[in-house]
């Protein structure tokens, strides 16, 4: 009875046939869904095989037919015909299959048929195979395994090849019929030894056939195992034979059940091993015979020279691939034209007379010139052998090597010798050769020019002489020998030379030793340089590294280190002096940083000059200095420490007192700490900077002073009727007794920073310059800073800086206003306009007292407080009264 099922393009069941339902024993509906792998086979891997197979079929041939092993729902097998078909509705396409079960006759009836056709595909197979191109060898013996496979009902076959010594077998091709698993691809070995009784049958030409393993007649237990532990139940094995030598075999297995072998099938897949073998022995023979040409076409087509052969009229019969490289053209555009075709036109006639005497039997080789597909010139070496054909020449083979590199390579090479002929005669450095004594062998024009010489030939000629020295030192060459000798290559070696004038200059040697074929030394060749003024420069830097740019005195990094490397026990007593220079501050502020540097290089002298040349005196940093004193004890130091003093009493006054607070400490004993001492030297100098401070800002407010009437037109009496003027209108006020005496100071001082300005713009007669004015003008501030750095004119220090603002703001440096203006300023502001207008100035004739009172009264409220300048005309006017009056009586 024949069921049906319907199935998707992918191989789903989508309906089932009744029949098929109760032939399975599955319930209606159950396999919807399902694949075939469902009810194929014993196992659900084989299933999965099976319908791929199919698939694959289907796809390729658009059907299929063959007998299946479907499985029951309860695992039961039988033998099922199945033909599958395409079937199309709405379009989308489907597969009909149709299943019927097989009985025992039916079995036995496909068997009959199934010998029949084998005979027929073994026919087929001798017909194929009889003009088969060896390269479809494996394709088609693939095919005829699965042909004899299934019609054989056999589930596995197979070609094994023996190796050389027949140790081995390798799996050259393999079919397994569908829904079996492959175990052992093509190209595994199966060593031999493992069937030893079966080999033995093979290599002797024998057929193996093992309708049952079980059976006590099959091969030893060892080798039954194996077969049988492979699911073998039954194989046979066909020897194949090159003549008389076993070359493999073909094999044929059941996997499932046992079956036999009649003589007729036996015959038949004896002459299907024997095509096979036939098919084989051409395959491999054609299969040498081209690697055999690959390989010496291969050296013909990847030697790195062209090999041609040309007729005896010269035209091409052969040339190799690599001409392409060289000409551009490929092989088959110049076979069978001539080769005088792509020779330069200038080496033509060359080339004609070379190829006739290459006929007439010379051989030689030639240089020429060739123009490639793009017209370019390359350069070739011909070199070639004339060919016979009995006793006449029939044309020439040769060699033909393009040399293009190696031309212009000589061309570079003389263009290089050109440029480093060049580079040697105009170099700025020195090259040289020289003997291993130091004698130059050559040298080119920088190398004399550096060493004073006017020309190559002459220095050569000088420097042979055996008495002339080089090097300063000869120590210095010995090191240099020395290095050369270990080293054999020496940078940046330094060193003191003669020039011929006797002169000495620094030279840095950058050398190499050349040696001859045994290693030994023979000569020294290399560069050198002029250094002399980058050693200059580095002494420069060195020496500014270690010394105060200022002072030129040691600085504080070398101090330092002085101070460390002579902290021995032989030094000792060791003295140390610190000072700091009174006043700097001030005369930095008052007169500029120039004066202030002008005042700390005059105490750097005074220091220098008072101390011994053993001693390290150093400047620390801004207005602090230090002492080093070795082997010196306290009493000697006292003395020096005495000696800077005087020397400073004695200095000149300028800017100001020169003046340096100074203490000093004794290191007596190794267990003393270097830094103790030095800390104690500093303290012992602050506290007499105290002590002298007070005498010290009296003497430079005192020197101020001295200053100031020396420089500007301001006097002692000058000074002296600001005080009396401008303490009565402070007592008029009402003001405290500390006001009165910093008004007192102020009337004094008001102009301090006067000091600061070039003494012939203070005093000059005649009209100021823009530029001079700006400088007057800044002298409050110049006071202010005076009296900012002083603690003794600190509370006037606002009112020196304010005391030339006018009362509506129009005055300088801030331009205050009003009673912005401190009240000291404006007080000393009126007095001291009355006292120069009633005093006069060289630049500024006097007035009488009552114009310079009206001129007051004019300028009040703009320049001058209006109130303090009423009162201040009020005391006036009552003062001259009572003066009349007196004069009167």
């Amino acid at each position: 009875m024949e069921s049906f099922l319907l199935l998707d393009q992918d191989g789903a069941i989508i309906q089932t046939s009744p029949s098929l339902e109760a032939l399975l024993g599955f319930d209606p509906g159950e396999l919807n869904g399902k694949d075939l792998s469902a009810f194929v086979s014993s196992s659900l891997e084989d299933g999965r095989q099976v319908r791929q197979e199919i698939l694959k079929q289907l796809q390729a041939e658009g059907a299929w037919n063959g007998t299946l092993n479907a499985r029951k729902k309860d695992g039961a097998l039988f033998p099922a015909y199945t033909q599958i078909r395409p079937f199309f509705v709405s379009g989308k396409s489907y597969w009909i299959t149709i299943l019927r079960g097989l009985d025992q006759e039916e079995q036995g009836l496909n068997l009959s048929q199934g010998r029949m056709t084998l005979e027929k595909i073994v026919m087929n197979i001798s017909t194929r195979f009889i003009n088969l191109e060896a390269s479809d060898a494996g394709r088609e013996i693939q095919h005829a395994l699965k042909a004899i496979g299934e019609t054989t009902g056999m589930e596995h076959g197979y070609i094994f090849l023996f190796n050389e010594n027949r140790s081995r077998a390798r799996k050259a091709h393999s079919w397994y019929a569908a829904g079996v698993q492959g175990r052992g691809e093509p190209g595994k070995d199966l060593f031999l030894d493992l069937f030893p009784k079966i080999t033995g049958q093979l290599l002797r030409g024998h057929v193996i056939a093992l309708p049952d393993l079980g059976d006590s007649r099959s091969p030893n237990g060892f080798e039954r195992e194996i077969l049988q532990g492979d699911r073998t139940e039954s194989l046979i094995l066909i020897p194949m034979l090159a003549g008389k030598i076993p070359i493999g075999f073909l094999g044929f297995e059941s996997l499932k059940t046992g079956e036999s072998w009649p003589e007729e099938t036996i015959g038949l897949l004896r002459m299907a091993g024997d095509i096979f073998t036939n098919a084989l022995e051409r395959q491999r023979t054609t299969q040498q015979l081209q690697r055999s040409e690959e390989k010496y076409r291969n050296l013909v087509e990847n030697i790195n020279d062209v090999i041609f052969s040309l007729d005896a009229q010269g035209c091409i019969t052969y040339i190799s691939p690599v001409i392409e490289q060289v000409v551009l053209y490929r092989p088959e555009e110049m076979i069978g034209h001539p080769l005088s075709r792509y020779i330069y036109l200038e080496d033509l006639a060359v080339f004609s007379q070379n190829l006739k005497r290459v006929l007439d039997g010379q051989v030689g080789s030639q240089d020429l010139r060739v123009l490639n597909k793009e017209g370019s010139i390359r350069h070739v070496r011909i070199s070639a052998r004339r060919l016979m054909n009995g006793d006449q020449a029939a044309g020439l083979t040769g060699m033909m090597g393009d040399i293009t590199e190696q031309k212009w390579a000589e061309v570079l090479l003389r263009r290089a010798e050109e440029k480093y002929r060049s580079i040697f005669e105009n170099a700025v450095e020195g090259i040289f050769q020289s003997t291993l004594e130091g004698r130059f062998i050559v040298a080119n024009p920088a190398c004399a020019r550096i060493l004073g010489y006017s020309s190559s030939e002459e220095l050569i000629v000088e420097h042979s002489a055996p008495d002339r020295r080089y090097f300063v030192r000869p120590e210095r060459f010995g090191e240099f020998q020395h290095q050369m000798e270990e080293r054999g290559v020496i940078r940046e070696f330094e060193a003191e030379v003669y020039r011929k004038d006797g002169s000495i200059i620094w030279i840095s040697a950058n050398a190499l030793a050349i040696r001859d074929p045994l290693g030994a030394l023979i000569f020294y060749e290399g560069t050198i340089e002029d250094i002399t003024e980058r050693k200059r420069a580095e002494d420069q830097i060195r020496y500014l590294s270690f010394h105060d740019k200022l002072t030129d005195l040691y600085n504080r990094g070398y101090f330092e280190e002085e101070l460390n490397r002579l902290d021995t026990e032989r030094q000792l007593p060791i003295s140390i002096i610190m000072g700091d220079v009174n006043g700097l501050k001030l005369v930095n502020d008052a007169f500029g940083h120039a004066a202030g540097d002008k005042l700390l290089m005059r105490v750097a002298q005074i220091l220098r000059d008072c101390c011994r040349k053993e001693d390290v005196i150093a400047r620390l940093g801004g207005d602090e200095f230090a002492i080093f004193l070795p082997r010196t004890g306290f009493k000697v130091t006292s003395v020096i420490i005495d000696r800077i003093k005087i020397a400073c009493l004695n200095a000149s006054k300028d800017p100001v007192h020169l003046s340096i607070a100074l203490g000093a400490v004794t290191k007596e004993s190794p267990s003393q700490n270097i830094q103790e001492i030095l800390r104690e030297a500093e303290e012992r100098m602050y506290r007499s900077k105290l002590l002298e401070s007070k005498s010290l800002r009296a003497s430079i407010l005192s020197s101020l002073k001295r200053t100031l009437f020396e420089k500007s037109h301001e006097t002692e009496e000058h000074t002296n009727r600001l005080q009396q003027v401008a303490l009565k209108i402070g007592h008029a006020l009402g003001l405290s007794e500390g006001e009165l005496n910093d008004l007192s100071l102020l009337s004094t001082l008001h102009d301090i920073g006067k000091i600061a300005i070039p003494e012939g713009i203070i005093v000059k007669p005649g009209q100021l310059s823009t530029e001079e004015w700006d400088l007057i003008w800044k002298h409050p501030e110049i006071g202010y800073r005076i009296a900012a750095a002083t603690p003794e004119l600190v509370p006037i220090a606002e009112a020196i800086l304010a005391h030339h603002e006018w009362w509506d703001g129009t005055g300088y440096p801030r331009g205050l206003k009003g009673e912005e203006i401190p009240l000291l300023s404006r007080i000393i502001s009126i007095v001291d306009a009355f006292d120069v207008m009633t005093f006069g100035r060289p630049y500024k004739e006097r007035v009488t007292q009552e114009q310079a009172l009206i001129e007051l009264q004019k300028q009040a409220g703009i320049q001058f407080d209006p109130k303090l300048t009423e009162i201040f005309i009020k005391m006036e006017r009552e003062d001259h009264a009572s003066s009349q009056e007196l004069v009167g009586n």
